[in-house]
This record gives C-alpha cells, sequence and structure tokens, in this order.
C-alpha cells in the first residue's frame, strides 16, 4: 500500500470516528441538556396564588426564565425590576420545570402594569402578549 492509499484509510477512519463522536455526543446532549426537576407544589393544592409564588418550585421558575431572556425585559430591555408573566396559565401545574416554564416572558414593572392596563387579565393571553412584546 503506498502512502496515498495510507492517507485514505486514515481519513476514512477519522470521518467515521468523527461521526461516531458526533451521534454519542447527540445522545448525551439530549440526555442532560436539563436536568429534569419536578414540581412538589401545585395550585390545585389549595394553598393559593400567593404561596405558590413564594414556593421553592416557584423561585426555580423565574431564576430560569431570567437566564433565558438575559435578565432583560422582552420589551424595553430594561434590566430592573423584572417580572416572570404568564401569557397563559395552561402549563401552571405542569410537575415538569420545562413546561412550566412555556408561556413565560419577562417585563420590567412599568411594561407589565402597562400590559395588564391594556389587555386585563384572562386566562390565555397569548396572542396579545406577542403582539405587546413586538411593539
Amino acid at each position: 500500500m503506498g502512502l496515498r492509499q495510507w492517507q485514505i484509510q486514515i481519513d476514512k477512519y477519522k470521518i467515521q470516528d468523527y461521526n461516531e463522536r458526533r451521534r454519542l455526543q447527540k445522545i448525551e446532549d439530549k440526555k442532560y441538556k436539563e436536568p429534569i426537576v419536578y414540581s412538589t407544589t401545585t395550585l390545585s393544592e389549595g394553598k393559593g396564588y400567593k404561596s405558590y409564588l413564594m414556593s421553592d418550585w416557584w423561585k426555580e421558575i423565574r431564576k430560569r426564565v431570567l437566564l433565558k431572556f438575559n435578565f432583560q425585559c422582552c420589551k424595553c430591555k430594561k434590566r430592573e425590576n423584572l417580572h416572570v408573566h404568564h401569557s397563559n396559565y395552561k402549563y401552571k401545574n405542569s410537575p415538569r420545570i420545562t413546561t412550566a416554564m412555556k408561556d413565560t416572558f419577562l417585563l420590567c414593572d412599568v411594561c407589565h402594569k402597562e400590559f395588564h392596563t391594556k389587555y386585563g387579565v384572562k386566562h390565555d393571553m397569548t396572542k396579545e402578549t406577542l403582539i405587546f412584546i413586538k411593539r
């Protein structure tokens, strides 16, 4: 076997090795990308919304939403007095944190008040939230 043929064989194994490592990495990424955290507190336990907001579960959701939006209001990009806004409460009692975070946005107190003054409070405000944030 000549030098060129050896180089072709080596390159072939490098490609196979790279593809295998990449395939395994994708599996690992799916497995460990987001730690699975389960709720022990839900609104259906009759404790009320204020106690839900004081729970460790809500604090973890809030922390992750802050990180998700880089500690900035989705509308005006301010970084002070931030509120986690639910565009709907469909997933509020989900036992998995990534699902419970769906349909949450980060708004500063001014934008949050402006939103609820303009649109009020309804069970599903997804369309209104997206329109409000884009303006």
